[in-house]
């Protein structure tokens, strides 16, 4: 016999709202036994966040309008993204140099130990502190710069969008001024 699916799911409404409410489109069929109370409890938290979803699309697309009106060309549009680009591009620059100098500094330290085993004497509790420090430290470091260039692609791609969107914002206003003027006119 072969086993297909070895999952245990929530077994009340409240768990099933909780897992699976977050998603406006997902439909869930479950049969439940629980009390009235229990039901509306559930619906009212399913409307509660069909009403979040509701505020934040339209949040999003006053932003949207706001950014057609802030920005009366594409190109500011990017120059208002460029300073954020250039900032975290200096970050980045900042963590590799960082990251450059520690592992020098490691590499010191290291080597250190290394004269000091091949020299038939132990490697003192204080280098070896130092040597885990500074390792942590890179790790850091290296972390640090991992989470830098995600931030960076994630500014290129709401740069990306938010040009389409202005794009897309641009000529639905357009269309809706022309047809205004041609309802004047």
């Amino acid at each position: 016999m072969t086993l297909l699916l070895d999952t245990t799911f929530p077994r009340t409404l409240v768990q099933l709202v909780e897992r699976f409410g977050a998603h406006p489109v997902t439909r869930i069929e479950a049969w439940l036994f629980e009390d009235a109370p229990m039901r509306r409890a559930a619906e009212q938290a399913r409307l509660e966040a069909e009403r979040r979803a509701a505020l934040e699309r339209e949040a999003a697309q006053r932003r949207l309008l706001a950014m057609v009106e802030s920005y009366a060309s594409e190109d500011d549009l990017r120059r208002a993204f460029q300073e954020r680009i250039v900032l975290l591009d200096e970050s980045i620059k900042a963590s590799q140099l960082g990251i450059q100098s520690l592992r020098q500094s490691l590499l010191a330290l290291l080597k250190r130990a290394a004269e000091a085993e091949l020299a038939g004497r132990p490697v003192n509790a204080r280098l070896r502190d130092d040597i885990q420090r500074q390792h942590a430290d890179l790790r850091r470091q290296q972390t640090t710069l991992v989470e830098q260039r995600q931030a960076r692609a994630q500014v290129d791609s709401e740069l990306d969008e938010a040009l389409q969107r202005y794009r897309e914002l641009k000529q639905r206003t357009q269309a809706q001024a022309a047809g205004m003027a041609s309802l004047g006119g």
